[in-house]
């Protein structure tokens, strides 16, 4: 598996331009690095559909469990939170 660091390499290098930059190395770790982080919930919840509930979103949880789940905004809560805790952190998942 390639770091984060070889493949901004490499897409630098592969620009049409054949234009290499480290400005074009260092905006795709950012843009790496953001995906990556996780949201705290006390902070911000995901956005909420038409329905009530959210897209699917990637949770953690207080014992570092991650699941597969929707933020249900009638009842306040993730639906599916299990295995000893409530959900701390979530981030989106990009599906296109």
């Amino acid at each position: 598996m390639k770091t984060i660091e070889k493949a901004a390499n490499n897409y630098a290098y592969s620009r049409e331009d054949n234009d290499y930059t480290i400005e074009t190395e260092m905006a795709f770790m950012a843009g790496a690095k953001f995906v990556q982080q996780w949201i705290p919930v006390k902070e911000e919840l995901p956005e909420e559909l038409p329905g009530g509930f959210s897209d699917l979103v990637l949770t953690k949880n207080k014992t570092d469990n991650y699941h597969l789940e929707r933020y249900d905004f009638e009842n306040g809560y993730f639906v599916d939170v299990r295995y000893g805790g409530s959900v701390t952190h979530w981030r989106p998942i990009e599906r296109e």
